[in-house]
């Protein structure tokens, strides 16, 4: 997850010194508690980050309100965005005072129902971004073998590997073979529509989207062979469910969408400097969500290639399913 970055000049990477290239590989620990400017402890977090050239904070118990503004000063401070990190498996409380402890991933799994660990990884997003976090430590898919190791615990979401991974991939495998394969599909889409065509920008920039750009044509075939495999094996009433599956975790992005722009809305509204009327807040919330869902969803759906494979292993009807639960996604 990526957090807003300071409105600065972003250094391309020909632009940086060897200091500044091995100081991005570094992170350093920091508690978000008050500190004078004058203090030992915001000299020290400064120095790393103007003089240390570090790429990323990563903090430890702390306070809510003191840490959103040192990411902030921190983040304005340093010449290249900062990653700032936290371990979050139990929600923001794990690291922040009077903040939201949610029970360990081993409870979550305990009960039974997958969708509580996406529900409580949403809470823990929104909450984590608000703070200048824009890399959160979890969920951990660990499986808890390990009776001498103590610290995974119940940090895991069990000692049984279905049972983590039935967390982690709650869907079938075919919907999720296709999730898969429509997501590596609209990054080529990215590539070849957002950056390719840009002659203006850094001939750097464009070749590290290139080669992703070539590994992800890689994993499309692999996907595509194991998605056709998986069809394979599947009966018609369990190929009908996968295409249900399917939907339910289009719907599941598309929630994270909708709670990402009303959060991204507020945000911009609160800070931009000047007073919004209800019309404009309604339409800046609109503008966000129809940009996340082109991004996230309808760049992927509507690639050719995904099309083909589709229509390839799903009836008439169950095309019909789908294109029915993308319609609101699609003319919103």
């Amino acid at each position: 997850m990526c957090a807003s970055v300071p409105r600065h000049h972003i250094p391309k990477v020909d632009e940086l010194s060897l200091d500044e290239k091995v100081g991005q590989m570094f992170v350093v620990l920091g508690h978000g508690v008050f500190m004078a400017e004058s203090s030992w402890g915001y000299q020290e977090l400064t120095h790393q980050v103007r003089d240390n050239h570090i790429g990323g904070v990563i903090w430890s118990m702390s306070n809510v309100y003191e840490t959103a503004v040192l990411s902030g000063r921190l983040q304005g401070a340093s010449r290249v965005p900062l990653l700032i990190s936290a371990d979050l498996e139990s929600g923001i409380g794990m690291r922040f005072a009077d903040t939201t402890f949610w029970p360990p991933a081993m409870a979550v799994a305990a009960t039974g129902d997958p969708s509580l660990a996406e529900r409580q990884g949403k809470a823990t997003a929104i909450e984590a971004r608000a703070l200048g976090i824009n890399h959160i430590l979890a969920p951990v898919a660990d499986v808890n073998v390990d009776p001498d190791n103590s610290v995974i615990n119940t940090r895991s979401y069990g000692e049984d590997p279905n049972d983590v991974a039935r967390v982690v991939l709650a869907a079938s495998t075919w919907s999720v073979l296709a999730l898969t394969c429509h997501i590596e599909l609209f990054v080529q889409a990215h590539y070849d529509e957002s950056i390719a065509p840009r002659e203006e920008l850094c001939p750097v920039f464009k070749d590290v989207f290139k080669y992703h750009w070539k590994d992800e044509c890689q994993h499309v075939m692999l996907d595509e062979l194991e998605w056709t495999a998986e069809h394979a094996t599947l009966s018609p009433s369990e190929r009908d469910q996968a295409v249900n599956d399917l939907i339910a975790l289009v719907a599941a992005i598309d929630g994270i969408l909708q709670a990402q722009s009303k959060a991204d809305a507020s945000y911009f509204i609160r800070n931009v400097g000047r007073t919004f009327t209800a019309e404009e807040a309604t339409q800046t919330e609109a503008t966000l969500l129809a940009a996340y869902r082109w991004q996230y969803i309808i760049s992927g759906v509507q690639h050719p290639h995904f099309g083909r494979l589709l229509t390839s292993m799903t009836t008439p009807a169950q095309m019909s399913r789908i294109q029915a639960a993308l319609a609101p996604i699609l003319g919103g």
